[in-house]
């Protein structure tokens, strides 16, 4: 049994693609003035989606990370990490992180002084249903 962090031995072409968008549709789901748990809330679906296409491809979902994080004084980021197992109970670690975003743009002032405040703020992935 063997974890394998740098690049998932299970990603395909498409899967691929996949996670490489997977930021490129944040200005249609996103609104302006939005708090923290609302951008979670918002890129939820997204990370359902990408599990499900994995879990597609004969891997389990076992455990991931979604991330807001505070890029410098004007800008935030988004990052995901997940974690599958195959049959073998070998792991493989999906990750993303988008290019930094205008935080007056999209966050609200609360949502904005709460991620200077923590630096980051995580949110555990659940199994899609």
């Amino acid at each position: 049994m063997g974890i394998n962090l740098s690049t998932p031995q299970l990603i395909m072409s498409s899967l691929q693609t996949l996670i490489e968008t997977a930021f490129d549709t944040l200005k249609e789901i996103f609104r302006p003035n939005m708090s923290l748990d609302e951008v979670a809330e918002k890129y939820s679906p997204i990370i359902d989606d990408i599990i499900k296409k994995y879990e597609k491809e004969g891997v389990k979902f076992s455990a991931g990370k979604f991330k807001i994080g505070c890029v410098d004084e004007k800008n935030f980021n988004l990052g995901f990490e997940l974690y599958f197992q195959d049959d073998k109970k070998d792991w493989s670690k999906v990750a993303k992180t988008s290019n930094p975003m205008d935080a007056k743009e999209w966050l609200s002032p609360e949502g904005w002084q709460e991620l200077q405040n923590v630096k980051e703020k995580a949110y555990d992935v659940e199994a899609p249903k």
